[in-house]
């Protein structure tokens, strides 16, 4: 077995600055990146859209126009969605980095897919219409629920929020805000699948993406003790800081500047408190 050395990595820049929304979506994308991502992209749009119809009566001519483009974006939507199922099946890097929730926007966006795809068949005349248009009632019934599940519970939805704060923002200013940065990584295990650390150990705790997360969850919880700060400062010693991790991710993340940061503010804490305890 060849050794993390030994391999070759295909690097997403060589330049330490943010990449743009298009060039996230395009050159630095794989391909279920780029069927799931513009799927969904037009799907929002189209039916963002298709709403303000109902709203302004006088742009009814676009609507049935706006439907059959609605329809054939949510078709790239699930061939993305597909490939995205494959990849989870396939590649455990992927697996590692993503959390249950991948599970639940998986569930709900198999079920907005099922309900928009009877919608189409009906609009074809391959299905007979239903009262009411119940399939109508229950394909927005159910988006506008996945929506509110995956933005406060830090699903796709926040993500792609969390992407755009990132891009408007800054690299260095959402590196130091764990709530952004948990948010707006991607998920996709490439700074796994580099880490020299979890090629040694295989163990879960040494998986940068897992590893910065946790982190930074328990640093920012109120009721985390001085010991465990001091446990947390000791395993990020443990970092080599070879930036492969960086050099991998889409996003250009700097998980070497993170680690720097954690440290600092763990050692911080930790000599501030043995202070305290020592003038008591």
């Amino acid at each position: 077995m060849a050794e993390w050395f030994d391999k070759e990595y295909e690097l997403s820049s060589l330049e330490m600055k943010r990449p743009g929304l298009t060039e996230l979506l395009t050159k630095r994308a794989s391909k279920e990146d780029i069927l799931f991502h513009w799927g969904m992209i037009g799907a929002v749009a189209s039916a963002a859209i298709i709403e303000l119809i109902y709203l302004i009566p006088q742009l009814s001519a676009a609507g049935e126009a706006l439907l059959w483009a609605h329809g054939i974006v949510g078709a790239l939507l699930i061939l993305g969605g597909l490939s995205y199922l494959i990849k989870y099946w396939r590649n455990e890097y992927f697996v590692l980095a993503t959390d249950r929730i991948f599970l639940v926007d998986t569930a709900f966006l198999a079920a907005i897919a099922a309900s928009g795809s009877i919608i189409s068949l009906k609009v074809l005349g391959v299905l007979p219409p239903t009262a009411f248009g119940l399939e109508g009632i229950i394909h927005v019934t159910l988006t506008y629920t996945w929506l509110i599940i995956s933005l406060f519970f830090n699903g796709a939805a926040k993500h792609a929020l969390a992407t755009i704060v990132w891009r408007i923002y800054g690299k260095e200013k959402v590196t130091a805000n764990p709530l952004i940065f948990t948010s707006a990584c991607g998920r996709c295990g490439k700074c796994i699948e580099v880490c020299p650390l979890y090629e040694a150990y295989g163990k879960e705790d040494e998986a940068p993406a897992l590893k910065l997360r946790m982190y930074l969850k328990k640093l920012t919880a109120e009721n985390v003790n001085v010991e465990e700060k001091k446990k947390i400062a000791e395993e990020v010693y443990v970092c080599t800081l070879c930036g492969l991790c960086v050099g991998v991710c889409p996003y250009t993340f700097n998980f070497v500047e993170v680690y720097k940061k954690i440290l600092a503010q763990t050692n911080m804490l930790y000599v501030q408190a043995q202070i305290s305890k020592r003038s008591s």
